[in-house]
């Protein structure tokens, strides 16, 4: 509750209507978390007709129709667009990057659907905008409590009308009818880009990315022009071009083994939780057409008989491997290779085999990976096998999900280790 307990009804609606959200009083404490001015412009007429909104309502209550004080009716409403936001609680490494997005487009003047460059990049802002503008209310909601508590009115009003505008934004911008003006969608950006004839001209596309990656031997050939970085970044390099696996995967380290004439992996998952993810799958391939994956499968072959089966780079060696990609190809990074070998997977496997590949638990996300119709046939996808079965998920009214099939695997032993680790 935030009851102005020391103003009469009228006086406390005037008061909190007319409130400026960084007066003097307050500044120094509510800067930290103020709505930005180009923010505050932008949404101008919103933010005050919900403020005019409020101040409705509270007036109908001094005739005994209802709440009479403001600050609650505020306070109410906020609680309502924070439960609607449903925003999950994500990993410390996320809620880090979200934090470092949101402020980037905060020191940039720019929302997400003015930053965005594709339909992934968007929902990534998005979830970053969300997570940033929720922290911010809460901060707020917690500094107006404090103010209250030590009969601080004045400051805790202004904390609330604060934590009220950035509410309203949040609300207007992500939470409204998706019919409204302001609500920014992946739709409308689009539409803004074709009409002006630079559609999807960014090329931060992983999917797109995907489709135009090299083979995994012409990576291992445009490499070895960058003689200062080949021999520290191919292994890895090639395992990821094969595989497609995660980063944090490699990060972990993989184990790589012979399966009569496949080649394997042994992966540990990341994301991994209660109800989603792979905590370990075996991959297994074999070389594609000549000149697209015998240079890279070879070479691999070749660390499992000297026995550098084990795999496992530093956050350094990863950064060393994106950047070499990167020098390839413009866009080129281990989950454009992902997206890769995803389609060739859906190509030889179809989707519960593709969705083994990449270590989900069920089929639903893997269509986001790749095409079917876009494999190149670089890697011959031959088997996946994961800790849990993967289920065909259908959507039932109500979101509600249900397993009506499930991917059989077959499984297999545990290849023995091997004496020394090729990175560290």
């Amino acid at each position: 509750m935030w009851p102005f307990v020391s103003m009469a009804g009228a006086m406390r609606i005037s008061q909190w209507a007319e409130v400026s959200p960084v007066d003097d009083a307050a500044q120094e404490h509510s800067s930290a978390h103020a709505l930005p001015g180009w923010l505050r412009e932008k949404y101008a007429t919103t933010i005050s007709t919900s403020r005019a909104e409020v101040v409705k309502q509270a007036k109908r209550g001094l005739n005994g129709q209802g709440e009479n004080d403001a600050g609650i009716i505020a306070d109410q409403r906020i609680k309502g667009i924070l439960s609607a936001a449903g925003l999950r609680l994500p990993s410390a490494a996320t809620a880090a990057a979200y934090r470092r997005d949101h402020t980037n487009m905060l020191a940039a003047k720019l929302t997400p659907a003015d930053k965005a460059a594709t339909f992934q990049h968007f929902n990534r802002l998005r979830g970053a905008w969300k997570y940033g503008e929720i922290e911010a209310i809460r901060a707020l909601r917690r500094g107006a409590e404090a103010a209250r508590k030590s009969k601080d009115y004045a400051y805790m009003r202004s904390l609330t009308v604060e934590a009220y505008d950035r509410a309203v934004v949040l609300d207007a911008m992500f939470l409204t009818d998706l019919s409204a003006p302001s609500r920014q969608t992946w739709g409308r950006k689009a539409a803004t880009l074709r009409a002006a004839g630079s559609w999807m001209i960014s090329g931060k596309s992983k999917r797109a990315a995907g489709r135009t990656a090299p083979t995994p031997d012409q990576l291992l050939v445009l490499l070895s022009h960058q003689r200062k970085r080949c021999a520290r970044v191919e292994i890895a390099a090639a395992i990821f071009a094969c595989f497609g696996i995660r980063p944090a995967e490699l990060r972990s380290g993989v184990r790589l083994f012979i399966d009569a004439d496949a080649l394997g992996l042994e992966v540990r998952g990341a994301k991994v939780d209660a109800l989603r993810g792979q905590p370990s799958r075996q991959l297994r391939i074999m070389p594609g057409r000549f000149g697209r994956s015998g240079i890279a499968v070879g070479l691999l072959r070749d660390e499992v008989a000297a026995g550098r089966c084990l795999v496992q780079l530093t956050s350094a060696g990863i950064t060393a491997v994106c950047r070499a990609m990167r020098t390839v190809q413009n866009g080129l990074s281990p989950y454009a290779f992902r997206h890769a070998r995803a389609s060739d997977a859906k190509a030889w496997n179809g989707r519960l085999g593709a969705a083994a590949w990449l270590g989900h638990r069920t089929d639903r996300a893997q269509t986001g990976y790749g095409n079917r119709r876009s494999s190149s046939g670089a890697v011959k996808i031959r088997a996946a096998a994961g800790t849990h079965l993967v289920r065909r998920v259908k959507s039932l009214p109500g979101n509600i999900s249900v397993p009506v099939a499930a991917a059989s695997m077959r499984k297999v032993a545990t290849p023995s280790p091997c004496r020394r680790p090729r990175i560290r």
